[in-house]
């Protein structure tokens, strides 16, 4: 069993207290890939290569010794009451709930003010360089960077993203606590009326199929109507 200290790796002068709010493991696509959400971002962790620093020259660097195991960190984020600038207004992120590893490898999360998809890579630390040209989020939501996941009175207000889920047609649902107008709930046969949802799909998705809701839809660089679901059954998230 390992215990591990989630810090910040990328800059030991910060200093950042993390509670863990989720965890998504890879089986498939790269297995043995940990992904674990906390209240500042989303870390990556190789668990079969951790160590702890052996030498006195590696117990003086730890972080080091870290980096070879664990990426630290990402994470997408708006900011105060307007789009960010190179001086201002402050980011505004946090609370990363909804956390998702899709069909096709990209690991999605959701957090208190926005959400985003980035790619695995080879290179472990080049995974956190969330930016072009390196890995940067695709999709990222708002900021001027892609269309909200959740309209907001205001640039950078809360929305609170509580899950993520993927429905066999490769569309991503995202439900939000917090805000009762925003939340997606279900009954036994039906969605209730008068509730809202959101989902993204891809630009090629086809969206002839009919639906029992008509959701606030995010589709990357369009708005478009999303099936809650093209096979049998329904979308759930909790």
């Amino acid at each position: 069993m390992h215990r591990y200290d989630f810090h910040n790796s990328n800059d030991g002068h910060f200093y950042e207290t993390r509670e863990i709010m989720n965890a998504a493991y890879d089986h498939f696509h790269h297995p043995g890939e940990l992904y674990v959400s906390s209240n500042h971002g989303v870390t990556r962790v190789q668990p079969e290569k951790f160590r702890l620093p052996a030498t006195p020259s590696e117990k003086g660097f730890a972080i080091s010794v870290e980096r070879e195991w664990y990426a630290d960190h990402v994470h997408p984020w708006v900011c105060d009451g307007a789009p960010c600038g190179p001086t201002g207004p402050r980011s505004m992120f946090g609370d990363f709930f909804g956390l998702l590893l899709s069909d096709d490898g990209r690991i999605w999360m959701g957090g208190l003010t926005t959400g985003a998809a980035i790619h695995w890579t080879p290179d472990l630390q080049l995974w956190r360089n969330s930016w072009k040209p390196d890995n940067p989020f695709d999709p990222y939501f708002g900021d001027g960077s892609g269309p909200p996941i959740f309209p907001t009175a205001r640039e950078g207000d809360s929305v609170n993203i509580r899950a993520i889920a993927e429905t066999m047609d490769g569309t991503i649902w995202f439900a939000s606590g917090g805000n009762v107008g925003w939340r997606v709930r279900a009954t036994s046969s039906s969605w209730s009326a008068g509730t809202i949802g959101s989902c993204w799909a891809s630009p090629s998705a086809d969206f002839s199929s009919g639906s029992r809701v008509t959701p606030r839809a995010i589709g990357w660089g369009s708005r478009r109507d999303c099936p809650a679901s093209r096979s049998a059954g329904s979308t759930w998230i909790g």
